[in-house]
């Protein structure tokens, strides 16, 4: 019974970005003549602050308010990256044994093609870790402060640093601990897109 809730926590968890990622990219592509390549970035610069930093901060709670506002063209800023890596990091640091992995998998469409193919290699050898499906391993993460380290438009480069907390479970063994990951974005094709992230220490 322990599991299954861990794994439905997960899974809501998983959910909630999921539909945060569809407001940001997806939502207004139909609805809108604005160059695709600009599009996410307008979408992302119109969603209420708080409203994605409560998200950040309660990634089990379901209960998402989105600012329906009109697009308004404007370039992606320092402000709206390092929101992305957040909301990256907690996706990308939560998942489990029970769900495949399958969260890393589908964050592949923001990722760019140099670390999708990373990705792929990943996925592999956490799946041949695996020795068992009664074997239990999950782990969430929540987002608690962000850094901009680097961010330059012109030459589509920027560098976020975010800081997490991280809840490892194995079996019926719960570890707590800190974890900082840094993430490095390029403009590909237009677009803004995660190229590394890199986990630091355990704190």
């Amino acid at each position: 019974m322990k599991k299954f809730k861990i794994t439905i926590s997960i899974f809501l968890g998983i959910l909630v970005i999921l539909i945060i990622f569809y407001f940001l990219f997806f939502y207004n592509f139909g609805k809108n003549t604005i160059n695709n390549k600009n599009n996410s970035n307008n979408i992302i610069n119109n969603i209420n602050k708080n409203n994605i930093e409560n998200s950040v901060n309660n990634i089990g709670n379901t209960d998402i308010v989105v600012d329906n506002s009109p697009v308004v063209k404007e370039v992606i800023n320092e402000e709206s990256l390092m929101r992305m890596a957040m909301l990256f990091a907690e996706r990308f640091g939560s998942y489990s044994s029970h769900s495949n992995y399958e969260n890393i998998d589908d964050l592949k469409i923001f990722m760019s093609q140099k670390m999708q193919v990373w990705a792929d290699d990943y996925i592999k050898t956490l799946r041949a870790k695996q020795t068992s499906l009664d074997n239990f391993y999950g782990i969430t993460t929540k987002a608690l402060t962000k850094k901009i380290n680097t961010y330059n438009d012109e030459t589509g480069k920027g560098e976020v640093f975010v800081s997490t907390k991280r809840k490892e479970m194995n079996e019926d063994k719960e570890t707590n601990f800190y974890q900082d990951i840094i993430i490095s974005f390029i403009k590909e094709g237009g677009v803004w897109k995660v190229d590394n992230a890199e986990w630091q220490k355990k704190k």
